[in-house]
């Protein structure tokens, strides 16, 4: 998935045409008020719309039902509260947006169908709740993609300390951020594990709910995989799975905590196997079935040393 201009420029315009027509647009808009030039043009907008607000010194809320325009400021914001609503934020420095003036009032219905924003590419353009576990399923590229986008977005409301509180992100130095964040994303894929500061990062973020505590995230987490996070050695990982370390001085790495770490476990599920081993035992008791350590190894899945541990 591939972030395109015209789309973009589609679903600012979209935005405005609907509130023209006093029809409630789902999604929050977000500016930024140092864009003084635009604002007397949204102002007019507002004069001519019903039920549409614009708040600036005033936090969000959820009891804000029709359009809502949102010129973003020094002020922190709640936006986990916001459960059917996303927040499509036109950037600053964005070079189309000398003319957005021109996007306020085109009543030109651009040609796309009605479902020319496929799920997968929402994040590209939308600011908005997500599953967690969804994020992780997705490609490499993707998911650094969306974590730098959405953290970035995020920044405007709160500030990095917050996102990256309590894991070993903290206090990274932006660089060395990144090569850590290529690496925990990589071991998703070559190591089928997945490194509990990504989860947490990753959970608050798809939440919207930057307050939220590592016991949380890690509830979560082990209630999607059936497993708990387990220490892990980088690099016993790196000879057994030929993972690149990142360009981090040894002292680097023991001085971020990085050389040890926590992850879950991707290819198991505690839970589920629990759940095979009660019902070998049960088949172990029913022995008029005449299940030998083979049969109940095949209807379980489990393999046959844990079953002969059963006898």
């Amino acid at each position: 998935m591939e972030y395109d201009d015209n789309k973009y420029k589609y679903l600012i315009m979209k935005w405005f045409r609907n509130a023209r027509n006093n029809i409630k647009n789902k999604e929050i808009l977000i500016l930024d008020k140092r864009c003084k030039r635009i604002l007397n043009e949204v102002k007019h907008v507002c004069r001519e719309v019903e039920n549409l607000s614009i708040l600036c010194e005033k936090p969000l809320r959820d009891r804000y039902k029709g359009n809502i325009i949102f010129l973003r400021s020094n002020m922190t914001h709640d936006l986990s509260m916001f459960n059917n609503r996303s927040f499509l934020y036109v950037e600053n420095n964005h070079k189309f947006f000398e003319n957005m003036s021109e996007y306020i009032w085109e009543d030109e219905e651009p040609n796309y169908s009605n479902e020319f924003l496929v799920k997968e590419e929402r994040y590209l353009y939308f600011f908005e709740k997500v599953d967690p576990l969804s994020l992780i399923e997705k490609s490499n590229v993707e998911l650094e993609s969306y974590i730098k986008k959405t953290k970035t977005i995020y920044t405007y409301f709160e500030s990095y300390e917050k996102i990256e509180a309590n894991t070993k992100y903290e206090n990274m130095a932006e660089d060395n951020f990144e090569s850590i964040l290529k690496m925990d994303i990589a071991n998703i894929v070559n190591c089928k594990i997945l490194p509990s500061r990504l989860a947490v990062l990753v959970y608050r973020l798809s939440t919207l709910n930057i307050n939220a505590t590592k016991t949380e995230a890690g509830r979560y987490f082990h209630k999607k995989l059936g497993t708990k996070s387990k220490n892990y050695n980088y690099h016993s990982l790196q000879k057994t799975n030929k993972l690149q370390l990142p360009h981090l001085s040894s002292g680097s790495l023991q001085e971020f905590m990085l050389k040890y770490f926590k992850a879950y476990d991707l290819q198991s599920n505690e839970t589920e196997t629990k759940i095979r081993k009660e019902i070998a035992r049960e088949l172990k008791r029913l022995k008029k079935l005449k299940l030998n350590i083979s049969d109940i190894a095949k209807v379980t899945k489990l393999p046959i040393k844990v079953i002969e541990k059963m006898y």
